[in-house]
């Protein structure tokens, strides 16, 4: 075991002309030591971050840091800024947002500053690449060294720190304050935009900012206008609408827009994909729009106004006139969506998983969560963390239990071809610098015993946000059915040790389509929806409508009975032949009173298809059209017959 002790001291060495303390801790002179290092991971007591709190009183742009070290010599340091305070025994940085991180990369300008008692001192100094925005607030600071070989962070006076000891896995308070110093630069510059014509657009990036910033303007013109140019005294000095520069002086540019046409495109349903090519453009110009379906989804058509204007992908025109498109998408039949929101059934939040399968259902296809050892649920956002709703998330997820580690398993009742999800990492400390990767493994079987192959993904490097967001997707030509989604060992120092889920989608292996034919009978009395093409599993509703003059009576499939409602449904297994039965509802003659003498009588306007027939003798053979007059008045259909020699008989016949 390497038993190593740290004096981390922020203190200002020498401030150069025009800077500003935003904070200091000074040394209380007593030479100790609070261990904070980093060693060889042998899992030994040694290995120790060490956290302290600081309180900054007024908005400021952080330029500079500087610290003392002791027990060891050290050029390369990781130091992180936590937006959160510690109680005792846990900074609680894990569920806080991590503010800003920072690598010295092998330079922190160490200075001998002879011995204390024994031990060695040495002085530090980081001078940020770029000036960062800190406000005022209480911050956490974390400064750890990453060659093994420094020491700790010398004593600033009473007061508390807290120690985390990697051996361990625990949080320890400890006696004492870390010392540093936090800098900023005095000399600010103003940044200053018009717009030219006023009201043609909007710009972002203006302000007033340190000497040595990088700047980024953006333009964003407004309906009806492209931007043009950035300009400086009357000269160009870019056509792009983001134009980046060091700050150095004060700046007053202007961004020119023109008239132009627009054309904007919406994409229905919002998550069915993504279209590249739209925007404004200025004079008789090609316009080149792609769609690309989400996984899950296949692309349908472009329509404007209501009228489809393509069936292709790419669609390509002259620009003349503002123009509205919607580029459509519809979910693939083989697709299947587990988002805790929109399958079934509907778990409540805060619905647990632990030792047992949580199984959702869509399209016809069963998918199994299954938890290993820690506790899972389902919830609407993550604790402590600001924004709790990821950007990549929505609605319902699932949501590891607190400080365990995660893995999630997923069966499916049958075999697939592709899946992607969204995930969020739980990085904890300075090393967020490299979000931790999360791992996605496919088997054909639950067993496991054959590999079909897997991805690894991380979210990007997050600042002023909470947990990198990232995303998988996976696809073979090998179909599998079990799944299992983790954390693979051995990334960094201090990796990640959970993860939250959402929006798992896949696609079913591609096979032969089941077809279910449907027909009406009589084909007059009604019609039927829902036929068509499935893939196995899937779920098939048939929709029953009657005719006027008719009502539904059942379904039929090889003659037999199989339903009686006209809304049918079933999961679909094999090719099906099925019949909406309809019966005719039999219409009334009704006795009318008309001229003595005559014989009359009324039906139903509304029932169509009805002829009305005479006979002499009521045989069979004998039935014809009848001549009489019909009059239709509101509605009511009537005959009056004036007496003729010999028997006649009428009837109500639907051919």
């Amino acid at each position: 075991m390497k038993i190593i002790s740290v004096i981390l001291v922020l203190i200002c060495l020498s401030l150069a002309a025009r800077a500003t303390v935003i904070f200091d801790r000074p040394a209380d002179g007593s030479g100790a030591l609070l261990p904070s290092s980093w060693v060889s991971p042998n899992g030994s007591d040694a290995d120790v971050y060490t956290y302290d709190t600081f309180t900054v009183t007024n908005d400021a742009w952080l330029t500079e840091i500087d610290w003392e070290g002791g027990g060891g010599t050290s050029l390369d340091f990781w130091i992180s800024i936590f937006d959160a305070t510690h109680p005792v025994g846990n900074p609680q940085v894990a569920s806080s947002a991590w503010l800003n991180y920072f690598s010295t990369g092998g330079n922190a300008n160490q200075t001998s500053l002879g011995t204390v008692g024994a031990t060695p001192m040495y002085g530090f100094k980081y001078i940020l690449p770029t000036p960062v925005r800190i406000t005022a607030g209480t911050y956490t600071m974390l400064i750890e060294d990453n060659s093994g070989s420094w020491g700790g962070i010398a004593s600033g006076g009473s007061g508390t720190h807290v120690n985390f000891y990697t051996g361990l896995a625990m949080f320890l308070p400890g006696p004492g304050k870390t010392t540093f110093t936090l800098i900023s630069t005095d000399t600010n510059y103003t940044v200053a935009v018009t717009s030219a014509p006023a009201g043609a657009g909007t710009v972002s990036g203006t302000g007033t900012f340190p000497v040595g910033l990088p700047i980024t303007l953006t333009a964003t013109p407004n309906s009806g206008y492209a931007f043009v140019k950035w300009t400086e005294n009357g000269a160009q000095v870019s056509r792009n609408t983001n134009y980046s520069f060091t700050l150095a002086t004060n700046r007053n540019f202007v961004a020119v827009f023109t008239n132009a046409a627009t054309i904007a495109v919406m994409v229905s349903p919002a998550n069915g994909g993504t279209v590249t090519g739209a925007g404004a453009f200025v004079g008789a110009k090609t316009v080149s729009l792609a769609a690309t379906p989400a996984p899950g989804y296949n692309f349908v058509n472009w329509t404007e106004n209501g009228a489809v204007i393509s069936t292709t992908t790419n669609l390509s025109f002259t620009s003349s006139t503002n123009r509205n498109l919607v580029v459509n998408f519809t979910a693939a039949p083989e697709a299947a969506f587990f988002d805790f929101d929109s399958d079934t059934p509907n778990y409540a939040v805060n619905t647990y998983l632990m030792y047992y399968n949580l199984p959702l259902a869509s399209r016809g296809l069963t998918a199994n969560f299954f938890p290993s050892v820690v506790l899972w649920q389902i919830v609407t956002n993550i604790p402590g963390v600001t924004p709790g709703v990821p950007s990549n998330f929505s609605g319902k997820f699932l949501s590891p239990g607190y400080n365990s580690g995660s893995t999630m398993a997923i069966g499916f009742s049958d075999l697939v071809t592709n899946i992607s999800l969204d995930f969020v990492t739980d990085d904890l400390s300075a090393n967020v610098n490299f979000p931790t990767a999360v791992r996605l493994t496919a088997y054909t079987d639950s067993a496991k015993t054959n590999t079909v192959g897997w991805v690894t993904n991380a979210g990007p490097q997050v600042y002023n946000a909470s947990y990198p967001e990232g995303h998988l997707a996976f696809q073979s030509g090998t179909p599998f059915s079990y799944v299992v989604i983790d954390i693979p060992p051995g990334q960094q120092l201090s990796q990640a040790t959970a993860f939250w889920l959402d929006n798992v989608i896949v696609r079913r292996a591609a096979g032969p389509p089941l077809t279910v034919a449907v027909t009406a009978s009589p084909s007059a009395g009604g019609t039927v929806t829902g036929g068509g093409s499935f893939y196995t599993n899937a779920t098939v509703s048939l929709t029953a409508t009657a005719s006027d003059g008719y009502t539904f009576s059942n379904w039929t499939e090889n003659g037999g009975v199989v339903s009686t409602v006209t809304n049918y449904s079933f999961t679909v297994t094999a090719a099906r032949t099925l019949v909406a039965n309809y019966t005719l509802i039999p219409l009334v003659l009704n006795p009318a009173s008309v001229a003595p003498g005559s014989l009359g009588f009324t039906w139903t306007a509304s029932a169509t298809g009805w002829v009305l027939q005479e006979s002499p003798d009521l045989s069979p053979g004998s039935w014809t059209n009848s001549v009489q007059t019909v009059i239709t008045s509101g509605s009511q259909n009537s005959v009056a017959i004036a007496p003729e020699p010999g028997n006649k008989f009428f009837r109500l016949y639907h051919p």
